[in-house]
């Protein structure tokens, strides 16, 4: 075996795990607003803070509360502190176009303490992934402030990050070099054809 094989095995097996943690990703589309869930959570260390079951898909800025998932409403779900809350701008609550996947929630008062919703059937670190959509709707129809929202969970190192991604306007400088490269080849063409 090679130097290069054996030091990439062995970086690869003395490396310690990557902390788990949980991702729900917004963008604008010209449909909607559509919402992604990645991730997982290491529950092992961490205490049950409270239960509850009913929760729609839905998001309320203002309240800081969203939740989504295939089957939320109906589902006992067990709540993990977190060490700090959010909202996520002005809005109050809608509720979903569709949600699909695994069921999850976050609410930044429940029972005066930030909390993240996991089904009570969830095993520790196993994956999550879900979408959220809402048919129509814009951040200011949703009354949603762009911006990415890091939240540490209680007793562990591990974060909750709700991201609302801006969409990335094609630089003026760009047109205006596509324009001059248009330019410059009919310009050429020209000279081609007239020599």
């Amino acid at each position: 075996m090679s130097r290069l094989a054996t030091a990439c095995l062995s970086l690869m097996l003395l490396s310690a795990p990557a902390n788990a943690s949980i991702l729900f990703s917004f963008n604008e589309t010209p449909t909607g607003v559509e919402g992604v869930l990645s991730g997982s959570l290491d529950t092992d260390a961490l205490s049950v803070f409270n239960t509850a079951s009913g929760l729609a898909p839905q998001i309320d800025p203002i309240d800081g509360f969203i939740a989504t998932g295939g089957t939320v409403a109906g589902n006992s779900l067990e709540a993990f502190a977190l060490a700090a809350g959010a909202t996520f701008g002005l809005g109050g609550t809608t509720v979903a176009s569709g949600s699909t996947g695994s069921d999850f929630a976050f609410n930044t008062l429940f029972f005066g303490t930030p909390v993240v919703f996991l089904p009570s059937s969830y095993i520790s670190g196993s994956l999550l992934g879900g979408t959220i959509d809402f048919d129509g709707a814009t951040y200011a129809s949703l009354g949603v402030l762009p911006g990415a929202f890091v939240l540490g969970v209680l007793g562990s190192d591990e974060t909750v990050t709700f991201e609302f991604n801006e969409a990335v306007p094609l630089p003026a400088g760009i047109i205006t070099l596509l324009s001059g490269l248009g330019l410059l080849t009919i310009m050429r063409r020209r000279r081609a054809v007239a020599g």
